[in-house]
């Protein structure tokens, strides 16, 4: 939720911003975060974040692994929402790096459409046609792909939480990958031969 709210929001401004320093700076920031891996950017931010504590001479309580075992429940709650921030940025700003190309080139799209020129040519200010017009036809797909990702992700959670769901929701293909990767039998697992 965190990776498509702020992917949506950063590839409308960057979309207005068309080509200026700040599309730049987004969109090769954008690119370096689809294409390096999660463990990569955990660690980086890891070392931000201690660099940030001793540049301003304070120690970061959340890193590592230990938290409070023994106190009240919210007391205990906080300490375990600092203890996720960074793996919740972790793993959210690849997610916003994705949303946010998706978001920009829709964007571009719909603000060279006709309603849109046509909405400003009838004395609509920029911001206002840009949200009322361009933003609400663009967030259409987008929207469309957050659900694809929700009910993906709804379907691996049962899956985990229910290992013995009825037969409509088992994948007989989920068994020959499982046993690929147990023989350690790859091209397995990426091509099912086809019976003759």
């Amino acid at each position: 939720v965190i990776g498509a709210l702020g992917g949506i929001l950063l590839g409308a401004w960057t979309a207005t911003k068309q080509y200026k320093w700040q599309d730049r700076s987004a969109t090769l920031a954008s690119l370096v975060l689809i294409s390096t891996p999660t463990f990569v950017i955990a660690v980086v931010l890891q070392i931000i974040t201690i660099r940030l504590g001793r540049a301003f001479g304070f120690q970061w309580e959340f890193l590592g692994e230990t938290g409070v075992r023994d106190a009240p429940f919210i007391p205990r709650m906080l300490d375990r929402a600092e203890h996720l921030l960074l793996p919740t940025l972790t793993l959210a700003l690849p997610l916003i790096a994705v949303y946010s190309r998706y978001q920009r080139n829709l964007m571009l799209d719909t603000l060279h459409a006709d309603y849109v020129r046509t909405a400003r040519a009838k004395g609509l200010t920029k911001r206002r046609a840009v949200f009322k017009h361009a933003l609400r036809t663009a967030l259409i797909p987008v929207g469309t792909l957050f659900a694809f990702f929700l009910v993906c992700l709804g379907l691996l959670v049962l899956r985990i939480t229910h290992p013995t769901l009825p037969r409509p929701f088992r994948c007989p293909a989920g068994k020959l990958v499982a046993a690929a990767g147990a023989a350690t039998k790859a091209p397995m697992a990426s091509a099912r031969k086809h019976p003759s």
